[in-house]
């Protein structure tokens, strides 16, 4: 619409500049002076068209490089999540490792207990044999002296007496070895307990910066997506301007040619 009422008032102000020329024998302008404005319009046009152009073609090297952002960005976070994974796993693990080694501190610790009970009934049945002995009940040394029939007789009540006490300190000293292996065996499972505990904090500590590593390369992913946005929405108003341009330019020749016609 706008074409076409440009080219009505340019052939109404050129009929009129003709009719005025061969009435009074002057020329208000002349028909090269407004063919010489045309085509400077048109230079001005296509400059202006160039220099669009070329900005879309800068804004096309933008969005590429903000696409080829967002695909390693992609690729990283990706990766990143994967990571994660494996230490989800071990970190499981690293958690059934340290259920286990509590159950088996546990286990260990029923076993200590029941050593130093036996030790206890131990040394109770050993002060209740010397108390007996002591009492009578059961022969003492010199009763065993003086009852003896012989001194083969004597030897033998000794040893008898002998081996009784002996069997008491050998069992009391081989329950408090069994009790020392069993506090060995608390004491290094609690050693591997903890350094299994202290990998699981490190593990999970990790764990935490790679999430913040995700959440960091997320936004920036977002960040990324909204400036190419930006830019594609300028690129289709710029479109829009150059279609407006050809279009004007356009008008512009085919009023040129017109004018050469008519001319």
């Amino acid at each position: 619409m706008l074409g076409k009422n440009r080219k009505k008032i340019l052939y109404n102000f050129l009929a009129f500049s003709f009719l005025f020329n061969s009435v009074f024998g002057t020329s208000l302008i002349s028909c090269a002076d407004f063919f010489s404005n045309l085509r400077n319009n048109i230079s001005d046009l296509r400059e202006k068209k160039n220099k669009i152009a070329r900005k879309m073609r800068e804004q096309q090297k933008k969005i590429q490089k903000e696409r080829s952002f967002q695909k390693n960005t992609k690729a990283t976070i990706s990766d990143t999540e994967k990571e994660i994974e494996q230490i989800n796993f071990s970190i499981e693990q690293m958690q059934k490792q340290i259920i286990k080694s509590q159950e088996k501190i546990s286990e260990l610790e029923k076993l200590k207990a029941q050593k130093l009970q036996e030790i206890k009934k131990l040394k109770k049945k050993l002060k209740k044999f010397l108390r007996l002995m002591y009492m009578g009940k059961i022969p003492n040394t010199y009763e065993i002296i003086l009852g003896a029939s012989n001194f083969r007789n004597f030897i033998d009540r000794i040893q008898i007496l002998k081996y009784i006490y002996q069997r008491f300190i050998s069992l009391k000293n081989k329950i408090i070895e069994e009790l020392d292996d069993v506090k060995k065996s608390i004491n290094n499972i609690e050693k591997l307990k903890l350094k299994i505990q202290e990998t699981k904090n490190m593990l999970e500590e990790q764990q935490a910066n790679l999430k913040e590593k995700i959440k960091v390369l997320d936004e920036l992913y977002e960040k990324s997506k909204q400036t190419q946005e930006r830019i594609q929405c300028e690129l289709d108003r710029e479109n829009a301007e150059l279609r407006r341009i050809d279009s004007e330019i356009d008008n512009y020749y085919r009023s040129l040619l017109e004018l050469e016609k008519k001319r």
